[in-house]
């Protein structure tokens, strides 16, 4: 696995406040499987079916024949447009995730606001200003403790085309779009959360509430 050599302008992690203090505190991170956001199908933001899928088919099916011992041969005929939808999954990797302030967030904008979705995930925030120390500091200890691990932006993509759509870990869904997500990756080796500790990050971090996140105004200066 490799890094990225692009670095966002600022990053923010949003959670309870006594996680976030941990990460504050003494820079706890944790990797969590992909299948644990399978089943958090009645949380909008954390939930997501299609995490660890590493290709999607969508095809329209015509007819589905069946044969019942007693009743005999017999047809379903499928709602006309409606697809079908095949998934291969391959639990490989753990993840840890981030809100990203990057040039993405200014594509044909000056002006940038976070949705106010990001609530759900917690009261308080951790405000990274100098991403690149904070991402180091990952790496550094990463490589002491031999994990392989790659980190970049997230790319949504639609999964709801017909046809076959390859995935990698750094695909979702664009209905999380939103979430401007910047994500580093882990190999997955037993199967569990794994948790990585940097030590503090109060030097380049601030411990600030969610909702003050949500209020500010993201700017981008034209030259």
């Amino acid at each position: 696995m490799k890094k990225t050599i692009d670095i966002p302008f600022a990053l923010i992690k949003f959670g309870s406040h006594k996680n976030m203090l941990k990460l504050m505190n003494d820079g706890e991170l944790r990797f969590s499987l992909s299948k644990e956001y399978n089943d958090l199908i009645n949380e909008k933001q954390r939930g997501d079916l299609y995490e660890g899928a590493e290709k999607i088919i969508n095809s329209q099916v015509l007819k589905i024949e069946t044969k019942h011992p007693t009743l005999g041969n017999y047809a379903f005929k499928p709602v006309v447009g409606k697809l079908s939808k095949l998934m291969q999954f391959n639990y490989y990797y753990l993840t840890y995730s981030l809100y990203s302030i990057s040039p993405r967030n200014f594509i044909d904008k000056n002006e940038h606001k976070i949705d106010k979705e990001h609530l759900k995930f917690g009261d308080t925030a951790i405000f990274i200003t100098k991403p690149l120390e904070f991402l180091n500091a990952i790496t550094s200890q990463l490589k002491k403790e031999k994990l392989e691990y790659e980190m970049n932006f997230i790319e949504y993509l639609n999964y709801e085309k017909e046809g076959e759509i390859e995935i990698n870990p750094f695909n979702k869904k664009s209905e999380h779009s939103h979430q401007m997500e910047f994500r580093i990756i882990i190999k997955n080796i037993n199967n569990t959360p794994q948790f990585l500790r940097i030590g503090s990050i109060a030097k380049y971090a601030s411990l600030v509430t969610s909702q003050s996140m949500i209020e500010t105004d993201w700017l981008a200066k034209r030259k």
